[in-house]
């Protein structure tokens, strides 16, 4: 966590204590739970900087792509200068979505699955026809026979927007908000996550779609090789043998990303064992893809992974009534969660305030 992000978190909790000193909060009275998340929601987006008109979220954002530049090698500074802003949605991105809205809207209305929890065959036989899903045997048995529905439903596994209740296939409570926010809320969920579930994965497809979006493009060896040198170089190695890392295991672990850009049409081949070339599309989805990995939050995974939750500041109120709230906190990773969600474009002024 940089200083101002720490700021930011400990100027989260003062704006709680001035909700409780104000009034606007009261804890114990009837929703107060709700009214403190709102009032923890609406401080990002408040006025940090009176000269540039700056937000709290924009200096934070600015400062972790500040780091993000800073971290490693040339090639991801000057990507961090296009990264700035985010891109506009394409405009066939409902075109390149369908496979995700198909499942999705499965799921909506309860998508039979069988006793093993895998899509019903003639919901699978349905997913073949209008995406073109090929299968070795012509006559579709189960998603596991098809690359293409497996990788769908793991992906949407990865973004929590889909749970399993019995036999059905259903939306989660997330699932029901990007799915009815439309094209653009469909975009930054699934793009968020286009580089894979492991932070193996996610550096390894960070080194590729850079190298595909600033170098042009690429073979399937040479991006191996490229991807292979640049994990070795940032101290990746085995599990077992601790030497660095090889084109074959750069190839298994970009496995999920070259299936989930061919999913989705946003990489063509001309010919066969011709470099594979990120479409229009393609560009603007590594963007956003990279764009989330860079703002990305970087504290606490060492205590997350032990499952101890992050203290954060002093309470205002410890014991009123009798009973004990916590309310004049804001938790690191709360508030990290809360810039990750929500989107601001950092400010011209404010980079240049920063390099100064």
């Amino acid at each position: 966590m940089g200083t101002e992000e720490a700021a930011a978190h400990w100027s989260a909790s003062a704006a709680l204590e001035m909700a409780v000193s104000a009034g606007r909060l009261r804890p114990g009275t009837s929703g107060w739970r709700r009214t403190a998340a709102q009032v923890t929601i609406e401080f990002p987006d408040s006025v940090y900087d009176d000269t540039t008109g700056s937000t709290w979220l924009q200096w934070v954002h600015t400062e972790r792509l500040q780091r993000f530049a800073d971290s490693r090698g040339p090639a991801r500074a000057r990507l961090a200068d296009r990264l700035v802003n985010p891109v506009l949605v394409p405009g066939d991105a409902d075109a390149v979505l369908a496979p995700m809205r198909w499942l999705l809207d499965h799921a909506a209305d309860g998508a039979a699955l069988t006793a093993t929890g895998t899509l019903a065959r003639p919901l699978v036989a349905e997913g073949c026809r209008p995406f073109d899903w090929l299968t070795l045997t012509g006559n579709p048995r189960s998603e596991s026979d098809i690359v293409e529905l497996w990788t769908l439903r793991d992906w949407a596994k990865q973004m929590a927007v889909v749970r399993r209740s019995s036999r059905q296939l259903l939306l989660s409570s997330a699932g029901r908000t990007v799915h009815a926010g439309g094209t653009t809320a469909l975009w930054q969920a699934t793009m968020g996550t286009l580089l894979g579930p492991s932070e193996a994965e996610a550096a390894a497809g960070e080194i590729a779609l850079t190298l595909l979006l600033i170098g042009g493009p690429v073979d399937y060896r040479d991006l191996n090789t490229g991807v292979a040198q640049a994990l070795a170089g940032e101290g990746w190695h085995g599990q077992r043998n601790r030497e660095p890392i090889t084109a074959d295991q750069a190839a298994r672990l970009l496995g999920d990303l070259r299936r989930r850009l061919r999913l989705l049409g946003l990489t063509t081949h001309e010919r066969l064992g011709e470099p594979a070339r990120l479409t229009p599309a393609g560009r603007a989805a590594a963007h956003t893809a990279l764009r989330a990995r860079a703002l990305r939050p970087r504290d606490g995974g060492d205590d997350r992974r032990r499952g101890r939750p992050r203290r954060g500041p002093a309470m205002a109120v410890r014991r009123r009534r009798g009973a004990q709230f916590v309310v004049g906190r804001c938790q690191r990773a709360q508030f990290a969660v809360l810039c990750r969600i929500r989107q601001a474009a950092d400010p011209v002024g404010a980079l240049e305030r920063r390099a100064a």
